[in-house]
């Protein structure tokens, strides 16, 4: 059996434990290139060259900024401004949803964080407001989907990262927009679809009050500070060039020397798990492409496409395997370096096809086999309005980059989590004044499953 073989027998396996068991597969992958490498003769120093470090820094940087931003409560806080905003008309809440999912997604928490963060709100207003939780669901989820290929955000770094590799530079920005365009669409539909319209013709005084009554406590120092940090890592990246990994484990660690969150804390949130399971993975991927294994899955691919149906082939595949696999720490550095060795052999838009391998995992985002949809479908609302929270459900992985350790070390299948890891924490229901009753951490049921 030759090398490249070996190789994609070595990946297809290392996706398929992916999908039935919680191991986490960048320590596989990094396992299954040293076996790889001593079978085809590569050397250690040559599969260590094929550790992104760059990456490591992007995805450390980044998250560590943002856990900061999550853990002394500033991106709460901002939640809960840009929802007083609407000043009690509910028809403009999913709306307001929808932008607010987006902004924060993409100046670099990541879909998965914001959906953790917005759900058990939205869900909550859903049933006080009367709005269709399905529709909340389904903004905050699309909200949150579109601004993930921001360049700040760790799904946006990693295919950059994947396509400079390829040649391709400077087309983030068109991989964003095209994503915002779909996202925005399905928003569009779901709004008329699920009861959007509804709200304008039936506004009443109980929706309005309801809303105005969410208490806002202003912003102290140090969140202040954070938002400071926050936009001067936008601006130093956008107009000075500013490297974002590094820049932000500066700004970081200036937020912590003057205590503006507990270091300790904020380190401890990040998902060290799942960045290791990025990084372990392209370990495996990189290898492939040297001894020719990237090229022959290119090639199977190739003969079951034609040069006008390859980037839907490649997109239904990548989309198939990541509605059980994850997206960021599986998809994107397995099918994204597939897809230049694909073209050359059957021709046809290179951006096109890396723009369909990455449409097509977060088209279909949205079902119950994902993380996104799947925090807003574990929050329910009884009669009495009290938050119940069934858990991380079955199938499930975390193929982003939350603060908050919504499964463990991306664990499919069912499993039980403690109370501390479930996503219906006090950082993350709000309190809200509503009448006499108050939604605080002491209501909420937590169903182990």
């Amino acid at each position: 059996m030759s090398v490249p073989v070996i190789s994609l027998i070595a990946l297809l396996v290392a996706v398929l434990i992916s999908c039935f068991t919680p191991l986490n597969i960048g320590t596989l992958g990094i396992g299954l290139a040293l076996v790889i490498g001593y079978i085809g003769n590569v050397k250690i120093p040559d599969i260590v060259k094929g550790y992104p470090a760059s990456l490591l820094l992007l995805l450390a940087g980044t998250t560590y900024l943002f856990s900061i931003a999550q853990t002394n409560g500033t991106l709460e806080k901002v939640a809960r401004y840009a929802i007083r905003a609407v000043r009690g008309r509910a028809a403009l809440l999913p709306i307001v949803l929808f932008f607010l999912a987006f902004g924060l997604s993409a100046l670099g928490p990541g879909q998965i964080t914001i959906s953790a963060l917005l759900a058990p709100t939205s869900m909550l207003l859903a049933a006080e407001v009367g709005i269709n939780p399905l529709l909340m669901a389904l903004v905050v989820g699309n909200g949150a989907q579109a601004g993930a290929m921001s360049p700040l955000a760790p799904p946006g770094i990693i295919s950059a990262n994947l396509l400079q590799k390829q040649g391709l530079t400077g087309v983030g920005g068109t991989l964003w927009l095209n994503m915002l365009i779909v996202h925005v669409a399905v928003t569009i539909l779901a709004y008329f679809l699920f009861g959007g319209l509804k709200l304008w013709k039936e506004h009443t005084a109980a929706q309005a009050e309801t809303l105005r009554k969410i208490e806002v406590n202003p912003f102290d120092r140090a969140q202040w500070a954070t938002i400071a940090g926050v936009v001067v890592l936008i601006v130093g990246a956008l107009f000075f060039k500013m490297d974002i990994g590094f820049g932000a484990f500066l700004i970081g660690a200036l937020l912590s020397l003057f205590k503006a969150v507990d270091e300790g804390k904020a380190i401890k949130a990040m998902p060290w798990a799942t960045i290791l399971m990025v990084t372990g993975v392209t370990v495996l991927v990189n290898l492939m492409s040297n001894v020719g294994g990237i090229d022959l899955f290119a090639k199977l691919i190739a003969k079951m496409s034609t040069s006008y149906t390859v980037t839907l082939v490649a997109g239904f595949w990548s989309g198939l395997v990541s509605a059980y696999a994850s997206t960021t720490g599986v998809i994107l550095p397995a099918f994204l370096p597939m897809a230049s060795p694909l073209l050359k052999e059957l021709g046809g838009g290179n951006l096109l096809a890396h723009g369909a391998i990455r449409q097509a995992h977060s088209c279909h985002l949205n079902h119950r086999l994902q993380t996104g949809e799947g925090i807003a479908w574990s929050v329910g609302v009884n009669r009495c309005q009290t938050a119940v929270v069934t858990g991380v459900h079955r199938l499930q992985h975390i193929d982003c980059f939350a603060a908050a350790n919504l499964a463990d070390h991306n664990a499919v299948r069912a499993h039980a989590q403690s109370v501390a890891n479930q996503i219906a924490l006090r950082n993350f229901a709000f309190t809200f004044d509503i009448r006499r009753s108050r939604l605080e951490s002491d209501d909420v049921w937590l169903l182990e499953l």
